[in-house]
């Protein structure tokens, strides 16, 4: 045991014999609890609650987009294009509505 580490508060930090796992040190010697090192996701990474509301609105909004569209195709083309724009937003919006509903909920602490 060296000097630093007596400096040290008591806490759980690396185990410095096992990569990967993390050991209690009690302000004086190395305890035999130990545990599996705590993982974070890469950096980067996008967590499910937040992609689920990015692809509702995306959904939502090109939905919205191809209901317009085929109004507006409704004056200048046949009318089945503009049906197929009308129902396909409708069901793109569906469909947002649907992520949205079934998104993963966030547990709040308290």
């Amino acid at each position: 045991m060296n000097h630093a580490m007596t400096q040290m508060a008591a806490g759980w930090y690396p185990d410095p014999e096992m990569a990967g796992t993390v050991r209690y040190w009690d302000g004086a010697a190395w305890t035999e609890s130990a545990a599996p090192a705590p993982t974070q996701a890469p950096a980067g990474t996008i967590s499910p609650v937040h992609a689920y509301r990015a692809i509702s609105r995306l959904l939502a909004i090109l939905g919205v987009l191809a209901m317009f569209g085929g109004i507006g195709l409704g004056f200048v083309a046949s009318e089945a294009v503009s049906m197929f724009f009308l129902v396909g937003g409708f069901l793109s919006v569906g469909v947002g509505v649907l992520v949205w509903v079934l998104r993963p909920r966030v547990q709040r602490a308290g």
